[in-house]
């Protein structure tokens, strides 16, 4: 033995240095056959050999030569070789296993070959990826017969054979192979893959459900030491999980959109299986002391945790031609006769599955939602599985509690995102049941136990079902009934009074009060009253945020794009003489969206509140909030905020975990906690960046633009283009505002109102961004007057004499100083931190405002496509060559009969109607803004 395991020494040594050999040598000296001898056939060989890792080394070896590029012959040598070479290794393993009077099976022999069979299934993938062409160009394999096609054929089933290892990372390593074959064209259109599908497809369903670590330490899993040599800790776990998951949502498509039949199968047995075994929560393990639930580490739970993304992905890659009522070949009739009993048998064992637990209600909600996909075609389950997730909308704790617990809350949260989420796909077979829909809604909203996040789950939930409906009277009356109550809420006297004013808002707040009577901002009875009336204010304003938002993407969404036309012409008109380029009526708007006529009911309020939240930052305001000990928190950043700016390196586990951020900037105390001063900061992010959005809204649904508006108009541009409101806003405030306002105004615009519309709003926008940008980096650049030092965040330690500069230094030189560290307020944040924030709000400003305009100046997004496009058309009319407009990128898939994009996406009627308006906004708006106008034009050059 100690001869064996020297020569095992010296023989590692020498692989190590036939590696480098492998990574440059001529192919042709490596492959060359000499007295029936040669590199390959020794590393084949010594995979037998186990002492000093030979056999992880002879892979590398292997692996070297497989990322070079090998010619045809050298390339089937090697597949053809390595299944027989694989036997013969394991043959050798096992007769070592026995001599040692061991199983070859058990776990200490999976565990001493860990390293070898990983190795072993990484090489074999790569072997594979980078020589897909030979698999892709030999007429063998695309018959699907001959020497060579089974080859191929030995080789993938050798490869889908060691999946079954308990190991994840042995498929782990091999998942962007199967996901490469599977997206080529070429391969998926012969029978190569078919055969070994199956074991793929359970593979990747067994690993991407999560282990629980804590067994794993306890020595209670029964692969615990397996585990352990797999991955170093769960952080190390968890990360491969997610990177396995996401790159497995991507292979159980593909293999439900190739093999509809096989993935049909796996599914509905996976679910029935687990149904069978899980349904009661059996074996009701991990259970919640207090009520005797299951928790999220139960294992029922984990296991339908675990199959809930292969449904969703495989339902959502099933091509139609599997489920509609079509007439096909006799190939995919058979195919659908068998899919169609599965999934239907599948969607009512989900729908009729009734659990008590919590969690198991939670999984539930889940498997219902990636239904949508299915109930496209079949919606006989829908009614019931949609009354479920209401249901759970308003279930509560077993026995009940003052507070919901969070298992609950998380639960009404996921059925509210899943009815959301089902809506968007199906609104038209909601359609019919849309009154009792309605009513069911009205009751769960009249009950108040609702949270405004389940009540704007709702709203958007009855409006997606409404931008169905066919009449466009009756969508837009039934739209207006939804958000009738928080119009009315708005339009209300209470909140009136609130945003009439600077103190009348700070009051409202709770932060006025605080001044007086510090203890006010910890006074139970006085916080629940605060945070009750501005969850009224911001839940209405969200409400018809993302309502507006659900029936804006509809209107998209129709034949005509959202065009204000009724009909679309065949062909485009060259002419670009466009006469819904201009003012268009709201009357016109609504056909398309239904939201519209709320507007001029809309306006007046938002603009109201927009105007009040700004002027808290003005600097004489600001000023006097600084010098308050409690007040002061109102204007600083959140701890959330506060957390984006950390260095993020996997180990703090969000704001409120470990190392987290909660409880930094008002010091002991986060959102959490029964206190107003680390809301507040919350609070006036969410009102200001739903007022901007809204605004962005107005401007994408085009109303700003129609007639019916011309008299709010001077209004709307006094508050957005106010030069102190531009002028007072933080680095963190300008960013939201450029990304959801002005740009989305920018392409909006038809391109005859630019000069009537944008002049008074980009003018004064693109001359304060000269400034503002000029003043934050002069001090990092080493220009100006201003060191460094005045880069240093304002926190409570310096916050009071920074406010009291304002009467010595003037407004103007206090803003300069305010610009130099991003206007940020960090409160009792550390130093590390604190001066990160500062430092991305500079950089976060400047590249949202190189965004913005690469965007405007089609560099970039749906205007830059719309160019690509016109490129496209010039090359196929000038080879006179249609079928370029009918190809995609190299890596999508295209049928050769629909016109699609130049990123592979596909183009209707409406979009070619669409991308000729943009073309005419393209040369319209760069001609506006480098031309037309000094203001804007120079201080864009400048700038840039």
């Amino acid at each position: 033995l100690d001869k064996r395991d020297a020569a095992g020494t010296i023989l590692a040594d020498v692989l190590g240095t036939i590696e480098k050999f492998c990574q440059s040598m001529p192919l042709d000296w490596m492959f060359k056959v000499e007295n029936g001898v040669d590199f390959v056939a020794a590393l084949l060989h010594l995979l037998q050999e186990d002492v000093a890792k030979i056999q992880v080394l002879s892979v590398a070896c292997l692996q070297q030569l497989a990322i070079r590029k090998l010619d045809q012959d050298q390339w089937y040598r090697v597949i053809s070789s390595l299944p027989a070479a694989l036997f013969e290794a394991s043959q050798a393993s096992a007769k070592r296993a026995s001599e040692r009077g061991i199983d070859p099976n058990c776990i200490e022999m999976l565990v001493e070959q860990l390293d070898y069979h990983r190795s072993l299934s990484k090489m074999g993938s790569i072997l594979v990826t980078c020589h897909l062409a030979h698999i892709t160009a030999d007429k063998d394999v695309s018959s699907g017969k001959g020497p060579k096609f089974e080859a191929v054929s030995r080789y993938l089933r050798l490869l889908s054979e060691m999946m079954s290892h308990q190991s994840g990372v042995i498929c782990g390593e091999q998942i962007n192979m199967w996901v490469g074959l599977l997206r080529d064209p070429a391969i998926v259109r012969t029978n190569v893959l078919s055969p070994h599908l199956s074991r793929v497809l359970n593979a990747y369903m067994t690993h991407v459900v999560k282990i629980r670590w804590d067994d794993v330490w306890d020595q209670n899993h029964i692969y615990s030491s397996l585990i352990e040599a797999s991955w170093d800790d769960d952080d190390e776990y968890h990360e491969w999980l997610g990177n396995l998951r996401s790159k497995a949502s991507q292979l159980f498509r593909a293999i439900g959109s190739t093999e509809p039949e096989i993935a049909s199968t796996a599914i509905h047995l996976k679910v029935r299986t687990l149904l069978n075994a899980h349904s009661n929560g059996e074996p009701r393990d991990q259970l919640n002391p207090e009520n005797n639930e299951l928790t999220v580490h139960s294992t029922a739970c984990q296991e339908f945790e675990g199959v809930t993304q292969p449904l969703d992905n495989i339902l959502h890659g099933i091509p139609s031609w599997a489920l509609d009522n079509g007439s096909y070949d006799e190939k995919r009739t058979r195919i659908r006769n068998t899919i169609r009993p599965l999934l239907s048998e599948l969607a009512n064992l989900i729908v009729s599955w009734n659990p008590n637990d919590v969690w198991l209600k939670f999984r539930r909600t889940t498997l219902l939602e990636a239904l949508k996909h299915y109930w496209k075609y079949d919606p006989a389950t829908l009614p019931t599985g949609v009354d479920s997730l209401l249901m759970y909308l308003s279930v509560t704790d077993n026995p009940p509690k003052d507070r919901l617990s969070e298992d609950v809350v998380g639960l009404r949260k996921k059925s509210g995102v899943s009815l959301v989420a089902v809506a968007k796909k199906v609104p038209d077979l909601l359609v019919p049941w849309l009154s009792q829909l309605s009513d069911r809604a009205k009751s769960l909203l009249s009950s108040g136990g609702m949270s405004p996040v389940n009540e704007m789950h709702l709203y958007e939930f009855l409006s997606c079902v409404a931008t169905a409906v066919a009449n466009p009277l009756d969508r837009s009356n039934f739209i207006a009934d939804v958000l009738s109550s928080s119009i009315r809420i708005l339009e209300s006297p209470e909140i009136q009074n609130s945003i009439e004013s600077v103190e009348g808002l700070l009051s409202f707040l709770g932060i006025a009060q605080a001044a007086s009577n510090p203890a006010s901002v910890t006074d139970p009875t006085f916080v629940k009253k605060v945070t009750n009336d501005f969850e009224m204010l911001f839940s209405s304003l969200n409400q018809l945020l993302s309502v507006g938002k659900r029936c804006h993407e509809a209107a998209k969404k129709r034949p005509n794009g959202g065009l204000p036309l009724q009909n679309l012409s065949a062909t485009v008109d060259d002419s670009c003489n466009f006469p819904d380029e201009g003012p268009v009526g709201i009357n016109e708007l609504v056909i398309n969206d239904p939201f519209v006529p709320l507007w001029p009911k809309i306006l007046p309020t938002l603009l109201k509140v927009m105007d009040v939240t700004l002027r808290v930052w003005h600097p004489e305001c600001q000023a006097s909030l600084l010098q308050n000990n409690i007040q002061r928190y109102a204007v600083a950043i959140s701890d959330d905020e506060a957390f984006l700016a950390m260095k993020q390196d996997g180990s703090v586990k969000g704001v409120f975990g470990e190392g987290g951020t909660a409880g930094s900037i008002v010091s002991g105390t986060d959102r959490r906690d029964l206190n107003l001063a680390p809301r507040w900061s919350g609070w006036f992010n969410e009102s200001r960046n739903t007022c901007f959005q809204l605004l962005g809204l107005i401007c994408m649904q085009r109303v700003i633009f129609a007639p019916e508006i011309s008299h709010l108009y001077p209004q709307f541009v006094a508050i957005v283009a106010n030069q102190e409101h531009l002028r007072s806003m933080e680095h963190r405030h300008f960013n939201q505002y450029l990304k959801q306002f002005i740009e989305i105004m920018m392409l909006s615009c038809p391109a005859t109102l630019y000069q009537s519309h944008l002049t008074a709003i980009l003018g004064p926008v693109f001359e304060h961004l000269q400034y503002r940008l000029q003043y934050s980096w002069n001090p990092v650049l080493g220009k100006g007057s201003l060191g460094i030092e005045t880069t240093r965040p304002m926190g409570s330690d310096n916050c009071m004499a920074t406010a009291n500069q304002l009467a010595s230094v003037g407004v103007e030189q206090w803003l300069i100083l305010y610009y130099a560290r991003g206007g940020l307020f960090v409160g009792d944040l550390n130093t590390v931190t604190a001066e990160a924030a500062v430092e991305k709000a500079r950089v976060e400003l400047t590249r949202t405002y190189a965004d913005m305009l690469q965007s405007t100046l089609a560099l970039k997004g749906a205007w830059a496509l719309v160019l690509a496009n016109k490129a496209r058309e010039d090359l196929a009319l000038k080879r006179n060559d249609p079928s370029k407009l009918m190809s995609g990128p190299v890596n999508r898939l295209s049928d050769g009969k629909d016109f699609l994009n130049a990123d592979g996406s596909k183009r209707t009627l409406a979009q070619l109607h669409i991308d000729a308006r943009r073309l005419v906004r393209i040369d319209k708006l760069c001609h506006f803004l480098l031309l037309e106008n000094e203001q804007i034009a120079g201080s864009l050059v400048v700038t840039v």
